[in-house]
């Protein structure tokens, strides 16, 4: 008989499970950018996982099956990352800081939790070639952008990347209402009828684009006055009910 095992550790995906602390965060947060939700509450942040993406280990799995001989091998990254981690890279892949919207839920804590669970892989790397080709970070940013498309967003690369959102747009409503000075370098932006959100960010990162309705047609995105700095051309500071912009332009104060 031909059998092979395989150890496998957390691989995860657009597809994983909505309770497994990965898919909880990238969810969340696209809930949290419309409004639908305020917070993501979690256990224990400092805990250490080896988190790969399952395409990649669907193809480690295709590898042990070819050998002429069974062996068992454990299939991970051999990288240690902590929830933390995964937070800050999540929230920050659209220009938020992860810690006013991230709360520790002593629920969460599991008495008997490893505190540094992560793979040795340095079997199937050595005897079958195989490699993670997919980084954390690449994980985690398909995740995101995977949940961002869920309730319409869809973060566009393109001109508005890598300058201020004020200088390639005449019109948007920032976040700062919804989450006040919790925003660091973000708003939304709807030059037309599409909305935008956009951030003084790095040349990699783009613009999230609303690719469903648009406010006109009752989008219910994030309400907000202005960005820190800039004078309402309409509405007053609290921007009135959720779904309601307001939209400004950059002027002197």
């Amino acid at each position: 008989m031909y059998a092979v095992s395989g150890i496998l550790f957390n691989h995860e995906g657009e597809r994983r499970g909505e309770t497994f602390v990965t898919r909880k965060v990238s969810r969340a947060l696209a809930r949290i950018l419309v409004g639908e939700q305020e917070k993501v509450y979690l256990g224990n942040l400092d805990a250490v996982r080896d988190w790969g993406h399952a395409k990649d280990y669907v193809q480690a799995m295709y590898l042990m099956m070819q050998q002429d001989e069974p062996e068992d091998y454990v299939i991970g990254t051999g990288e240690g990352h902590t929830v933390r981690e995964l937070c800050e890279l999540a929230f920050a892949h659209v220009g938020l800081d992860w810690e006013p919207f991230v709360e520790v839920d002593p629920r969460y804590f599991r008495p008997t939790d490893v505190q540094d669970l992560r793979a040795d892989p340095s079997k199937v790397m050595r005897e079958l070639g195989w490699r993670p080709s997919i980084s954390f970070e690449g994980l985690v940013r398909g995740m995101v952008e995977y949940d961002l498309s869920q309730v319409g967003l869809n973060l566009q690369r393109g001109e508005g990347a890598g300058r201020p959102a004020s200088q390639s747009y005449p019109c948007m409503r920032s976040l700062e209402s919804a989450f006040g000075s919790r925003v660091t370098a973000g708003w939304w932006e709807c030059p037309g009828s599409a909305p935008r959100f956009g951030a003084d960010r790095r040349a990699d990162h783009g613009d999230l684009v609303r690719t469903g309705p648009s406010p006109a047609e009752g989008d219910a995105g994030v309400r907000s006055p202005v960005q820190a700095g800039d004078r309402p051309v309409s509405g007053g500071p609290s921007g009135g009910h959720r779904g309601q912009s307001v939209c400004s332009r950059r002027v002197p104060v």
